[in-house]
């Protein structure tokens, strides 16, 4: 059937329809326990919903999509749905269409046309396996609309780490009552599995009886603050004094999740686990302009993602103002696994350049596509003008791939192989020989006619509470570089600073370099190492704290120099032979089977460097 013809489904029936093709009905009627499985295909729905209050739709299977499509108003009734689990809702219908079903979506609510009042029983939720993935909120059309509360889910992997947030839903309630669940005290643990603790400023001291819920906040011993605001005016952090606030979309956080509400927060020690955090408020439609950012050149400027999906930060860039093309995400993964009572393990910064997707560390699979619930910094350029963040609803990209914590699986390097680069990713030996996650990365990009100085076109370097590794340009330091072709004799200096332990591995890879071999500088032990082109090479080396030049931040370069000249014997052929070759000696012997009046002739080393003679 289609959505032009009724469809009644009776009771009674020994087997009923489970979807093999795309289908529909007009009028949908459903006797007492008729069902209908949608096994991941679409049903489109015209006209009305008739049902039995035995009567489910199943339609929790990946892909399966209920298709609202009418041209009068329609309801999507109670108990429809079967345990109210449904892959993909869409809505179609300029007359608009009222929910009165407990929904709880899995991938993509879309709105192309008319309003959709939720009832206030639309949850977006997120899950960890089999693979990790939150729902999202397509792009709504012009004449689309969603009205009535939405929760919002985004899943938070077991790790005790700063995570930079933001609620994709505006609310009316609290910053206690959505991510520390409401819970009435600081041991309070109302949903496994759901919120964190949040602590803070009023909330600190001995006595749980005397100063839990002061402020908002759940008590613990230190009472040290675990959320922050960034000023984009001053350039500075705060802590926020109280959770009984409200909630705005796209406005940021950095916010210490160090589990959910059963994880102990006496102990730093006390093992992470995962967690969901959830807001319930009003979504809001693009454009979403953010205004209000400090137009100094070069300030840091930390937004929010205002929607419930992932965004393509190469379209909000092209319809944004003053802003550097370069967005920088913090990576709570990075730094390996993190050891109790050593530092290290925090997480680090990843500048991504929006409109070729190319990332300062490699090893990180952060991408141009921002994750829900994520905040980023942007830089300010030097327009003179007032910076602007537009996010339009067709920056949404809800089919890109989600992975852990705001990242993207999808490397993005692959439309710049055209172009000669260098990319390192520093790594503890212990966090590289466990396939753990590094520490810091850097890229330098060869292009014809590039600038060689600190422009526009360079990711500053934002710096790291731990390891931070980068390019050292004059007196600058960047993430990504953008610099002319490689040229024969250049020295590139790098810059290591915050050694957090002893023992380090460098991961090296090198796009084709005609003409031309790259060497990593080791000044402390006086090593040029020849690194693979076209491939990958690593480099492990340690540090001293007591040697001063073993932790010397300019202890490392790269090297360019011409290729090296073969070894091999030269073709008796030719008009020259020259013996030994190669030689460690200081007697070289020439023939030439011709007779030359005049001849000039040079010779060179296996470095490309010219002899004197």
């Amino acid at each position: 059937p289609n959505a032009n013809n009724n469809v009644t489904i009776p009771a009674g029936r020994p087997r009923y329809p489970v979807l093999t093709a795309n289908a529909g009905a007009r009028n949908l009627i459903m006797g007492a326990n008729a069902t209908i499985n949608l096994n991941g295909l679409t049903f489109a729905i015209s006209g009305t919903i008739t049902k039995d209050a035995t009567s489910k739709i199943t339609a929790n299977t990946d892909n399966s999509v209920l298709y609202m499509s009418g041209n009068t108003a329609q309801t999507i009734p109670n108990g429809l749905i079967l345990n109210g689990n449904i892959a993909n809702l869409t809505i179609e219908n300029a007359a608009g269409v009222t929910n009165a079903d407990d929904l709880k979506i899995s991938q993509v609510l879309l709105v192309r046309a008319g309003t959709f009042a939720t009832g206030n029983l639309i949850d977006l939720v997120c899950r960890f396996t089999p693979t990790r993935r939150t729902a999202q909120i397509g792009a709504i059309g012009a004449t689309g609309f969603i009205v009535g509360d939405v929760t919002v889910e985004q899943c938070f992997p077991a790790r005790r780490a700063f995570r930079f947030v933001t609620s994709s839903v505006t609310t009316s309630t609290s910053i206690r009552a959505n991510w520390q669940e409401n819970a009435t005290t600081w041991d309070d643990n109302p949903n496994p599995g759901y919120g964190t603790h949040i602590t803070g400023i009023g909330a600190n001291g001995s006595n749980p009886l005397i100063t839990d819920g002061v402020n908002g906040f759940d008590w613990q011993p230190s009472g040290s603050s675990s959320l922050f605001s960034f000023n984009n005016a001053t350039q500075t952090w705060s802590a926020v004094g109280s959770t009984l606030g409200t909630l705005t979309a796209g406005s940021p956080y950095r916010l210490l999740i160090r589990g959910d509400r059963s994880t102990n927060i006496q102990l730093n020690s006390a093992t992470p686990s995962n967690t969901k955090l959830r807001s319930t408020g009003s979504i809001v439609k693009g454009p979403i302009t953010v205004n209000g950012l400090n137009s100094t050149e070069n300030a840091y400027n930390l937004v929010g993602n205002p929607f419930q999906s992932q965004v393509d930060m190469s379209m909000v860039n092209n319809s944004s103002t003053n802003i550097k093309p370069f967005i920088y995400v913090y990576d709570p993964t990075l730094g390996g696994a993190p050891i109790v009572g050593q530092s290290g393990g925090r997480g680090a910064y990843v500048s991504i350049n929006v409109l070729t997707g190319v990332k300062s560390n490699p090893s990180s699979a952060v991408s141009i596509f921002l994750q829900p619930y994520q905040a980023f910094y942007v830089q300010t350029n030097n327009l003179g003008i007032a910076p602007q963040i537009v996010f339009n609803e067709e920056a949404k990209a809800t089919s890109s791939t989600q992975t852990n914590v705001f990242k993207s699986a999808n490397n993005d390097n692959e439309n710049n192989d055209q172009n000669q680069f260098i990319e390192l990713s520093l790594f503890s030996q212990l966090a590289f020989s466990t396939n753990d996650t590094s520490l810091d990365g850097l890229r330098i990009d060869f292009s014809s006619n590039s600038n060689n100085g600190v422009d526009s076109f360079d990711a500053v370097k934002f710096t790291n509470s731990d390891e931070n590794i980068s390019r050292k340009i004059g007196e600058a330091f960047v993430s990504i570089e953008s610099r002319d072709s490689a040229q024969n004799g250049e020295i590139l200096p790098l810059n290591i600073t915050q050694y957090r332990t002893t023992d380090y591995t460098m991961q090296i890879g090198i796009s084709p370099f005609t003409d031309k071999e790259v060497y990593l500088k080791d000044y402390y032990t006086n090593q040029n190492i020849l690194l693979t082109n076209d491939g990958i090479s690593t480099y492990n080396f340690t540090v001293n704290n007591t040697i001063p030049a073993s932790i010397n931040q300019d202890r490392f370069a790269f090297e360019i120099l011409a290729t090296q000249l073969s070894n091999e014997q030269p073709n008796f052929d030719s008009a020259f032979t020259l013996y030994p070759n190669p030689t460690n000696g200081t007697s070289l012997f020439l023939n030439s089977k011709i007779t030359f009046e005049n001849a000039q002739i040079e010779i060179f080393n296996l470095l490309g460097q010219k002899v004197n003679h």
